[in-house]
């Protein structure tokens, strides 16, 4: 007393996405790859830029004992540290504002 009647459509079906979506999924994968290229460039970039920061400081010391003399050491290095504090304490104020104005 039951039918058996097949419901499946034998139509072939549509890709729901558009013809050629390969490409921007290559393209997307390309751009995560030149993303994390640049991550990495940065982090190099950082981290020859902390190296060379504190080669300078410490010829700069070096510097200020040869050059200065020993009367004066104190205060030429008083004045330089000042200075590099300074710097710093303007950098991190500046960036400390950029990443706070950063919408969420």
């Amino acid at each position: 007393m039951t039918e058996n009647t097949d419901t499946t459509d034998d139509a072939p079906t549509a890709d729901p996405s558009p013809a050629g979506s390969d490409a921007p999924d290559s393209v997307d994968g390309e751009m995560e790859i030149f993303e994390q290229l640049q991550w990495g460039a940065l982090v190099l970039l950082i981290v020859a830029a902390i190296w060379a920061t504190a080669q300078f400081y410490l010829s700069a010391t070096r510097a200020i004992e040869v050059w200065v003399g020993a009367g004066y050491r104190p205060v030429a290095m008083a004045a330089f540290n000042l200075a590099v504090l300074l710097g710093a304490v303007a950098g991190i104020s500046r960036l400390a504002r950029r990443l706070g104005s950063v919408p969420t």
